[in-house]
């Protein structure tokens, strides 16, 4: 068994299950560089380890507030394209993984936290839950055709152009969320989870996600690219970030 209570992740893994926990609750799990790639270590690991599932939940209240924008005077176009970057890499290796994928939301769930809830395989939120996907507000491509291929091209671009929120039942109407939970239930959605996952050997599992990716793995990574590679991103995110705070 692995366990790892240090931050910025909390990880649990007892050789069959992976539970990741998202652990910077002071800053709502927004992504740091450090809980990015503690992140795609933890997904790495569990996949070395061939569990059977992994499941991410936050600590604190909330699961993500999303791109951890503090510091950006510091940032430049180059260092935060290659933080966007490397999300997409960690949203890749969970929307393709050959283990099914738990995510357990709760409280506002934003921008890159949004987009790895809507990666994972089964999708369960908290009653107050709601999501909000902000990053076309500074022209970054993140996460969009995952989203469309959850909740469909109308109400993704409404969602994706207008900025809109959604509460969980909308989230759940759409098939951005497949269930909802209270907290205080999420230890039996887990099981029932592995129970799910206990159908198809780890070999027929890993067939089966195979083929149902979500999104276009390449084309993803381009579209993202060329959008962060425009130049101006550092002022576009502080334009938006200085925006959303009046």
């Amino acid at each position: 068994m692995i366990k790892q209570t240090s931050l910025p992740a909390r990880i649990d893994n007892d050789g069959v299950v992976s539970r990741i926990r998202l652990n910077r609750p002071e800053k709502r799990n927004s992504f740091n560089s450090d809980i990015v790639e503690a992140l795609i270590a933890a997904v790495q690991e569990a996949h070395r380890e061939s569990v059977q599932l992994i499941v991410f939940e936050g600590e604190g209240r909330s699961f993500s507030a999303g791109f951890d924008f503090t510091d950006l005077s510091n940032q430049t176009d180059a260092s935060l394209a290659f933080r966007f970057l490397r999300v997409e890499t960690l949203l890749q290796l969970v929307a393709s993984s050959p283990v099914s994928t738990l995510a357990l939301a709760h409280g506002p769930t934003f921008g890159a936290g949004a987009d790895l809830f809507t990666a994972c395989d089964e999708r369960i939120v908290d009653p107050d839950t709601t999501f909000r996907f902000p990053g076309l507000k500074f022209d970054v491509v993140l996460g969009t055709r995952r989203l469309r291929d959850r909740i469909g091209v109308g109400l993704a671009r409404s969602v994706l152009a207008e900025g809109r929120t959604l509460s969980a039942q909308e989230a759940l109407r759409a098939g951005l969320a497949t269930g909802i939970s209270d907290r205080n239930e999420w230890s039996s959605v887990i099981d029932a989870a592995l129970e799910r996952t206990r159908l198809l050997s780890d070999e027929g599992t890993a067939s089966l996600n195979s083929v149902l990716v979500v999104g276009e793995p390449d084309v993803d990574f381009a579209e993202l690219a060329r959008s962060v590679a425009v130049p101006g991103l550092q002022s576009r995110v502080v334009e938006y970030v200085e925006g959303s705070r009046k």
